[in-house]
């Protein structure tokens, strides 16, 4: 059952993170003018924390002695396109 949530790990991540930053950017789309940057550094912040959990989880599973290597190896490429894809829907906040 860990093995699951070595390879699951940045998925899950990526995915409260689409929900969570296109809340914040519905939110900010209705708020006042002054609000919005409020909005999007508060989205930046937690596509920060996501990207710094991402981080983490591929580097622990590096160094995880009683995994399978398969289990390593989806676990990091879950890690790697979880990060890509963080990046790229943050990139809405920036501009």
């Amino acid at each position: 059952m860990r093995d699951w949530r070595w390879m699951l790990g940045g998925l899950l991540i990526w995915a409260v993170h689409f929900l969570v930053v296109y809340g914040v950017a519905s939110i900010a789309d209705i708020s006042v003018p002054s609000e919005r940057g409020l909005w999007s550094a508060i989205g930046l912040g937690f596509s920060l924390a996501c990207l710094t959990a991402l981080g983490v989880i591929a580097f622990r599973i590096r160094a995880a002695p009683a995994i399978s290597d398969l289990t390593r190896l989806t676990g990091q490429a879950g890690a790697v396109i979880s990060f890509i894809a963080v990046v790229w829907e943050s990139l809405p906040l920036v501009l």
